[in-house]
């Protein structure tokens, strides 16, 4: 018998044993040996990650800031280094890097949400302090351009070799500040199909924040030439004007953009920027506010003064559709460039389903094809440009083939350009509804634990708060009463963006209002206070008043996803 007995159990790892410190918050302890172990072995980039997370979490969120720009240098194409380089870079107040940190991790995984939301976020605080968005830009250019000289090259490389049309690519690179990539990108799409303006629009804007004012006034005068009519093409070109000196030219660019929108943004920044005293420029919000007040109440048809009732689609072929499953899918398609982010949104959902998709006369009838290789059932209309996503859903709506279903996903290819975050806001709004097959799967699951939901949206898209409804009071007074439901809402919410899952019995009420494409404004529409702005407000109250309840994707009974890690696997953020 051995007069000594060995134990052979062998001792935790220190890796093992900082993560059980940070199980336990003890992020002291779990700091110190996750250094032993970089210590031991530099080039492991998770534990850097891991470290950053246990310093922040102490409080040291400089020495944080530095752990995951090691994790980067050793890993440069992972996404989830520079979402948590993000989040400590905003908590130390360095809130242009942490854009830029933000977008460099959308660049190498576009369907981060994480990284999305955060962006959108600190975009629109940007703007809530009401800042001119344009100015805003220029002012922080000179610290962007110099954060921007520090993106990893495998960031540039990721940008210049990325999958996805030209358009979608430069919109990736534009995000991430690679402004010479983008204009190369913008550029090369305009000369296969150069009567677009809103990416000459967008090539403007690069070539501005490139520092090439000349070349940037240039395309926003390409952008008027072929569309006059947008407002925001006007004030980009006064942006531009402003920055080169040109004041006399600047103000007349201005001027006509309030013309043509009196509700647009930042119209009367700029002109006080141009000088303007408060009394000029209170005199232009009086016309603002008295134009409000008379075109408020909206006639019963757009088009009645006109003469020119617009007829939909013929909607026929739908009359004996057999359903494929539960699931009816709405896609408005304007912006064909989009249509691969869209493919593959809709690929993520595994149950049966049939599509509905509805193309423009002019921007993306062309598609019609393309629709038909991916999904070679789906229903495709061509329809006239009138009402954009909310008009072709009540067509769909009005024909009745919605209410053969259990459930409706509405997606339409939302680009916002007059907002800095209008990609990044789809983005969000299309993951939190179709991010994956798992998430699809556990929001019908949610729909069929319980029948009191009756939507679904993104995280961060519930809005409320007076100002919320304030342009669209007046039609929604008129509107409401019709189906009987209380026009006193300006202290309710409502879901933003029109991307949502809803229960097709609820859109009975709306279908009762009888609205056709006719009773919606002409392009350009205003950027509030049109009727499809109305309309995107009411789903959520007819929701409620059906008894049921809107919630956001986070809020959905918990159940573990296959496709996704533990948020200790992740990180706290």
């Amino acid at each position: 018998m051995p007069l000594f007995h060995r134990d052979n159990r062998r001792e935790p790892s220190v890796i093992s044993r900082a993560d059980r410190a940070r199980e336990a918050g003890q992020w002291e302890a779990a700091a110190g040996l996750y250094r032993i172990a970089l210590d031991r072995k530099p080039r492991n980039p998770p534990i850097w990650i891991q470290y950053g997370h246990a310093l922040k979490e102490g409080g040291h969120r400089a020495s944080a800031e530095t752990a995951y720009r090691n994790a980067i240098a050793y890993q440069p194409d992972d996404p989830e280094a520079y979402l948590q380089l993000g989040h400590v870079l905003k908590l130390q107040g360095k809130m242009v890097e942490a854009r830029l940190a933000y977008r460099c991790a959308l660049v190498l995984d576009a369907s981060l949400a994480d990284a999305a939301r955060e962006l959108g976020q600190l975009q629109g605080d940007n703007l809530a302090a009401g800042q001119d968005g344009a100015t805003a830009e220029a002012r922080e250019f000179n610290q962007a351009s110099l954060a921007a000289t520090t993106v990893n090259p495998a960031v540039r490389r990721s940008l210049k070799r990325a999958r996805g049309s030209l358009i979608s690519r430069a919109d990736r690179a534009r995000e991430a500040l690679q402004w010479d990539i983008a204009a190369d990108l913008y550029r090369r799409a305009l000369d296969r199909n150069p009567d677009n303006p809103p990416i000459w629009v967008q090539f403007g804007h690069a070539l501005k924040e490139s520092g090439n004012l000349a070349e940037a006034e240039r395309a926003y005068r390409a952008a008027i030439a072929r569309d006059p009519t947008a407002a925001d093409s006007h004030l980009q070109l006064g942006h531009v004007l402003k920055l080169q000196g040109k004041q006399e030219e600047a103000e007349p660019a201005y001027l006509r953009a309030f013309a043509l929108d009196p509700g647009l943004p930042h119209t009367c920044e700029g002109l006080r920027d141009l000088g303007w005293s408060e009394t000029r420029v209170g005199e232009l919000r009086h016309l603002l506010t008295a134009a409000e007040f008379v075109s408020a109440p909206p006639p019963a048809r757009a088009d009645a003064a006109l003469g020119q009732p617009l007829e939909p689609p013929d909607l026929s072929e739908l009359d004996g559709l057999q359903p494929r499953g539960r699931i009816a899918v709405v896609l408005h398609l304007f912006y064909a460039e989009l249509w691969d982010e869209m493919r593959e949104a809709i690929e993520h959902i595994s149950l049966p389903f049939d599509l509905f998709v509805s193309l423009v006369k002019g921007a993306s009838s062309q598609m019609r094809e393309t629709v038909l290789e991916a999904f070679p059932h789906a229903y495709v209309f061509d329809f006239q440009d009138r009402g954009r996503d909310i008009g072709a859903f009540l067509v769909f709506l009005e024909s009745g083939v919605l209410f053969k279903y259990a459930l409706v996903c509405k997606l339409h290819t939302k680009r916002s350009p007059h907002r800095a975050d209008g990609d990044a806001w789809r983005r969000t709004l299309i993951a939190g509804v179709l991010g994956s097959s798992a998430l699809v799967e556990r929001i019908a699951a949610a729909f069929d634990a319980d029948p009191a939901l009756g939507m679904v949206v993104a995280e961060g898209q519930i809005y409320g708060g007076p100002e919320q409804w304030r342009s669209n009071e007046a039609r929604l007074a008129q509107l409401l009463p019709q189906i009987g439901i209380s026009p006193e809402v300006r202290h309710r919410r409502f879901p933003g963006g029109s991307i949502f899952w809803i229960r097709p019995l609820l859109l009975r009420t709306l279908a009762d209002l009888k609205l056709t494409l006719s009773d919606f404004e002409p392009e350009p529409m205003t950027l509030d206070g049109g009727l499809g702005h109305t309309v995107e407000r009411m789903f959520g109250l007819i929701c409620e008043d059906s008894g049921m309840r809107f919630v956001e994707h986070t809020r959905l009974p918990e159940q573990r996803r296959r496709d996704e890690p533990t948020r200790m696997e992740r990180g706290a953020s």
